[in-house]
């Protein structure tokens, strides 16, 4: 889903893309609306021939199913002279790309995780209020419409942690509690307003 509307906004802005993913006929299908190139790319197997790539954007996941060697298509990336990022909103897997931060420094280039709505653009507003003034509490919400698409990675990201624990901090203290717990009401505008519940993202372990 994000992965598509990446190649469409590359491709409008006059980048060459590449449509990579497990299945070559989808990527086809992909790259003859975009005049962009297919390539079958499968993690766990042989890459195909990325020597002109600049930048590599896993949109795959979910993230947190990556196994014993969750950082690989990082590592792929940055050794065959590419930069990474990914649109992961899992937690530890955001944290856990810093030890990627050697070999990146040492190949000139950049691994970044989180590229997604949390932690990038909620740690952007974050920036933005902060600026000249103390921060005392962050409390906020993403609410999508019942009718934005979205994939099945993000619903599989999101469901599969109901009822686990995780860290987070409430007025200062180490608070544990359980996802998809708490719930609140969130005001959009006078006549609509919307239930949300609690999740872990990577802001809880990033903004403490």
């Amino acid at each position: 889903m994000f992965g598509s509307r990446l190649c469409r906004l590359f491709a409008r802005d006059g980048h060459q893309v590449w449509v990579a993913g497990r299945s070559l006929t989808k990527a086809r299908s992909m790259a003859s609306k975009l005049g962009a190139k297919p390539l079958r790319l499968n993690r766990d197997g042989d890459w195909p021939d990325l020597s002109n790539a600049e930048v590599l954007i896993d949109a795959a996941g979910p993230f947190q199913t990556y196994t014993d060697d969750p950082y690989r298509t990082a590592r792929r990336a940055l050794e065959a002279g590419m930069h990474c990022l990914d649109l992961c909103d899992d937690a530890a897997f955001c944290v856990g790309i810093t030890e990627m931060d050697d070999l990146a420094k040492q190949r000139g280039k950049f691994a970044l995780s989180g590229v997604s709505s949390v932690p990038a653009l909620s740690s952007a507003v974050v920036a933005q209020l902060a600026q000249g003034a103390p921060i005392d509490a962050i409390d906020r919400a993403i609410l999508p419409g019942n009718r934005a698409p979205r994939g099945w990675s993000v619903m599989a990201s999101i469901m599969g942690q109901a009822g686990r624990p995780f860290p987070t901090t409430i007025d200062g203290q180490p608070t544990p509690t359980r996802s998809w717990s708490n719930p609140g009401t969130f005001a959009i505008s006078d006549s609509i307003s919307r239930l949300a519940y609690m999740i872990e993202v990577p802001d809880q372990r990033l903004f403490p």
